[in-house]
């Protein structure tokens, strides 16, 4: 019935953000099983599910949804949460520069947060504008090369918000419609 109704809704509800493309947020939650969910696995002496979801912020509805067992891994399911041309939008958990290769590969577009302390090989620094709250605009690679370095070059982008440095890796048409 999910499937079904969320088909429905790019016919009936407006998109807010449709400049800036179909934008899917990704993020997985724990939730506390009940007494048939016999499968859950989380701790001893708990168990909990957990929910990856993808939320259309376009339209302010869920997108899709998988249940799987508590410990599982968040990671594997970007790729079945958004589809070719979609950008998905998630945090620092999801960092992964394998997956970052493999996204792109795919042609999943993506806008992740990363750590700050993440190695940047820088490949080509890109113009800044004055008085910007980004201080860092660059194709790269991340990671360490022979160890962990991404095999495909992305953009990466350094902002200051209230005082507070973020960074983000990303392939997607949402910077380059902002800025």
């Amino acid at each position: 019935m999910f499937t079904e109704l969320q088909k429905q809704v790019p016919g009936i509800l407006p998109s807010q953000y449709s400049d800036l493309g179909d934008l899917v947020a990704i993020d997985g939650s724990l939730i506390d099983s009940v007494l048939s969910m016999y499968w859950v696995e989380y701790r001893t002496n708990s168990k909990k599910a957990k929910l990856h979801l993808g939320f259309d912020l376009n339209h302010g509805v869920p997108h899709k949804l998988s249940l799987t067992e508590g410990s599982g891994a968040e990671r594997p399911f970007v790729r079945k949460i958004i589809d070719p041309g979609q950008t998905g939008v998630m945090d620092r958990g999801y960092q992964a520069h394998h997956l970052f290769d493999q996204w792109q590969q795919d042609e999943c577009h993506f806008v992740c947060r990363i750590r700050e302390n993440t190695k940047k090989t820088i490949l080509e620094e890109l113009s800044l504008q004055e008085n910007s709250h980004v201080f860092f605009d660059a194709k790269v690679l991340l990671g360490s090369p022979h160890i962990n370095q991404s095999k495909e070059p992305l953009r990466l982008v350094g902002y200051i918000v209230e005082g507070k440095e973020y960074w983000v890796a990303q392939i997607a048409l949402i910077y380059q419609q902002n800025r």
